[in-house]
């Protein structure tokens, strides 16, 4: 109670932000008298945590990172026993401390760009000084350390990962760990001796009251998951890379010791109760080692670095090598299904898929049938067909497909695949899964259309799935997940848009798209969003007018522009049967490219506009749509020749007709004018003028300079004038040199020049344009000095 209240009148009268360091001190020392004066000395230390004053956090901290040294002094080695009883006091409360000090670490990267670096590199210094308080090579084996508390309260060391995240405090825990070499020491050690570590067991009372008492041998596993995780952190950066070659029981440690050991840790770790699917999966060696590498292979140095080598990856297919030759494989499934994930993780890179295709030391379009890419494409064409000793399951078989279908997705990837025949081995199962009872297909079904679809990738994938049969199949499946806004995969964090945009290039992928409906649901979204159709707009109308560049309406102009971006798919898209002649008019909602068009852009009549809910925002949107679509010259003369598109747009530029031939300036006459003039004209700036769609803001004499017409001819202003020499007699001087006989070259070239300077020096020779004037004389002087 005396020391209770010592406490609150010391908070009381100085207030925690402003606590001198000696009564700081002195709450420490109470901690360890007994459980009350702890809980009220961590309370009084987590509040300090809390305040804003550097200075204090930093005592703070150091100060109870002495004290829980003194723990694990020598002298005090007494007071940790070899096991860690979550029913004694005494190790509760000193498993307390610990989180208060893990729950400090993890909170601080957030506030501690305010701190000095010399505050941050204490803080640093005071962790890995408690941290290297680690039994050494003589030391008892079964006293516990810090490493066995903080692993216990931190498995994945989440404390580490944010201290590494940013430049600033990276660069402090670097330079710690090259002069505090134990630390990593213990890190490499609990990974070369993984094999003596056992799994975690909760032993229950019969009153179902659960006894949790962790021996040092079980904590050893979690003290090797946090080591682990220490060193995912330190290979993702270059700065941390360079701590190795690292000196470890008199040998160097390079980081391909290190991966070749988790390796054997990834092949060789048992998983039969304990598998990568259960509730402690995170805490698995195999499961670990798959997201250390999963880490490094995200990287593009990295990858290059330090997977892309045989001594690393050719283990890991080597199982896939034993089913193949009909041997029996140990290792289990579900390992083998966690190294496909991160061999798909690999190809996601440029140097990872370069690896996989060609190996190590490969060359480019080498055949090199050792490659990873060969020995997986034959393992599923061979399970596919059925014609391995081993049947693996569907699981396994789809896991290998997927790393296939990162591979053929490329362009390089798909024709060193060719010869597997994997789109039709692949089109077959899945017909076969369609109505199979055979639990190996009906499993599949959906994975199989999947990786089917992701032929459509590359130009030559989008050919061979159309001569499988399935890319109609393959277009409904792909228009269901669009429609869910679903990704394309695991690995890609994108849409669907640039496969939609690849299948809708060829009159076959067209065609699909319009027998599944894609193109009706494009039309139906745009329109739906220009008439304001949906129940949000009916009760929320638009505050101003609909901009076609916001985003509702860009998103629908760019899924309509996907499909319709080349000639075939507008020429597909055109061809379907139509519901009406273009003369004849209805006011139900399009479903068609040639319905929209007509309701968009050919208003050529009353009715017609009276039907939009706004004329002028629907009428431009569709002028855009058009202006667009028309920079393909076949699109263009395919629309033109149908409906006379151009006639339509110059009879509603005669309706904006005034008196004195002058016109009504409004977006839509501006829009329509620079799509006659840029569709009836060719050539390039220097050819043709196009007009702009919008009108100058800072023009002193007009505010839209090009004219505006309603009939061919399109005006003269539309087109550059030649450049015109003024009719000077030094200009005709310097002609007449250029062309006069040439007798003696030195002599006529230098008469030109003498004429050519006096020409210069003259005050009115200039032509109206001098660059082409100069260009002129240049050319004529070359073909001159030629002859």
């Amino acid at each position: 109670d005396s020391i209770s209240s010592e406490f609150s009148s010391a908070v009381n009268q100085t207030g925690l932000m402003f606590m001198p360091l000696e009564q700081i001190k002195g709450i420490v020392e109470h901690l360890g008298s007994h459980q009350q004066t702890d809980d009220l000395c961590l309370k009084l230390l987590g509040r300090m945590f809390s305040s804003h004053t550097a200075k204090a956090t930093k005592e703070a901290y150091s100060c109870l990172a002495e004290h829980l040294k003194w723990y694990f002094d020598d002298l005090q080695q007494a007071r940790v026993s070899t096991s860690i009883d979550m029913g004694e006091g005494s190790d509760v409360r000193l498993l307390k401390k610990f989180r208060l000090l893990n729950e400090f670490q993890k909170d601080v990267t957030t506030f501690w760009v305010r701190y000095n670096e010399s505050i941050i590199r204490q803080m640093a210094c005071d962790t890995f000084a408690l941290l290297s308080m680690c039994r050494g090579d003589g030391g008892n084996p079964r006293l516990l350390t810090p490493f066995h508390f903080l692993a216990l309260l931190d498995p994945k060391a989440q404390w580490f990962h944010k201290w590494m995240h940013g430049y600033y405090g990276r660069t402090e825990v670097l330079h710690q760990l090259k002069s505090s070499h134990l630390i990593l020491e213990t890190c490499l050690r609990q990974v070369f001796s993984f094999p003596s570590y056992q799994v975690l067991q909760n032993n229950s009372t019969e009153a179902g009251e659960f006894e949790m008492v962790f021996e040092v041998v079980e904590l050893d596993t979690l003290v090797f998951a946090h080591c682990i995780s220490m060193l995912e952190r330190l290979l993702l950066y270059k700065s941390g890379r360079q701590l190795f070659p690292f000196q470890l029981d008199g040998r160097n440690v390079h980081i391909d010791d290190l991966l070749i050991k988790l390796v054997d840790i990834l092949l060789c770790c048992p998983t039969g109760s304990h598998d990568l699917t259960c509730a402690m999966r995170e805490l698995d060696p195999s499961y670990l080692a798959i997201h250390l590498f999963k880490e490094v292979a995200q990287g593009k140095e990295m990858c290059q670095e330090i997977l892309c080598k045989d001594l690393i990856l050719l283990p890991l297919i080597k199982p896939l090598k034993e089913l193949l030759e009909g041997q029996t494989c140990h290792i289990s499934e579900v390992v083998l299904v966690a190294i496909a994930d991160l061999i798909a993780e690999l190809a996601t890179s440029s140097k990872g898929l370069h690896y996989l295709l060609w190996g190590e030391a490969g060359q480019k379009w080498q055949i090199n049938k050792s490659a990873a890419a060969h020995v997986i494409s034959k393992f599923v064409a061979m399970s596919l067909e059925g014609s391995l000793t081993t049947k693996p399951s569907a699981n396994l078989t789809l896991a290998y497909l997927f790393v296939c279908r990162q591979l053929y997705k490329t362009g390089e990837g798909l024709m060193t695949l060719l010869q597997y025949n994997l789109h039709n081995l692949v089109a077959v199962a899945w017909r076969m899964a369609k109505d199979s009872i055979d639990s190996f297909y009906s499993q599949c079904n959906e994975s199989l259309v999947d990786n089917l679809l992701n032929f459509a990738a590359t130009p030559k994938g989008l050919l061979l799935l159309q001569q499988s049969g399935a890319l109609e199949s393959c277009t409904l499946y792909m228009f269901h997940r669009y429609k869910l806004k679903l990704q394309v995969s695991k690995c890609e964090k994108f849409g669907y848009g640039c496969m939609l945009t690849q299948v809708a290039a060829t009159s076959p992928g067209m065609l699909a798209l319009l027998n599944t409906g894609f193109v009706s649901e494009f039309v139906s979204d745009l329109w739906s969003i220009l008439e304001e159709e949906d129940d949000y707009r009916l009760v929320y109308p638009c505050s101003g007018p609909l901009d076609p560049s916001n985003r509702a309406t860009h998103k629908a102009m760019i899924n309509l522009l996907n499909i319709l971006s080349s000639y075939p798919s507008l020429y597909e898209a055109l061809s379907q049967p139509q519901k009406r002649q273009p003369k004849e008019h209805s006011t139900s909602n399009p479903t068609t490219v040639f319905e929209l068009i007509d309701r968009l852009v050919l208003v050529d009549c009353l009715p017609k506009m009276t039907s939009l809910l706004n004329f002028q925002e629907a009428h431009l949107f569709g002028l855009r749509l058009f202006g667009i679509i028309m920079t393909c010259l076949d699109s263009y003369l395919l629309l033109e020749s149908q409906y006379s598109i151009c006639d339509a747009l110059l009879a509603l530029q005669k309706d904006c007709a005034l008196e004195h031939g002058s016109y009504i300036l409004d977006a839509c006459s501006l829009e329509r004018n620079r799509i006659i003039v840029s569709s009836n004209t060719i050539g390039g700036p220097s050819e043709r003028i196009i007009p702009s769609n919008s009108v100058l803001q800072d023009a002193d004499d007009s505010c839209y300079p090009w004219p505006l017409f309603s009939s061919f001819p399109i005006p003269s202003q539309y087109r550059p004038r030649r450049p015109s020499y003024n009719k000077d007699l030094s200009a005709s001087q310097l002609f007449s040199a250029l062309n006069s006989p040439v007798s003696n070259n030195e002599q006529w070239l230098d008469k030109v020049k003498e004429t050519f300077c006096s020409v210069l020096l003259s005050e009115h020779w200039l032509p109206t344009d001098s660059k082409c004037f100069y260009n002129h004389v240049y050319v004529l002087m070359q073909l001159r000095s030629q002859r």
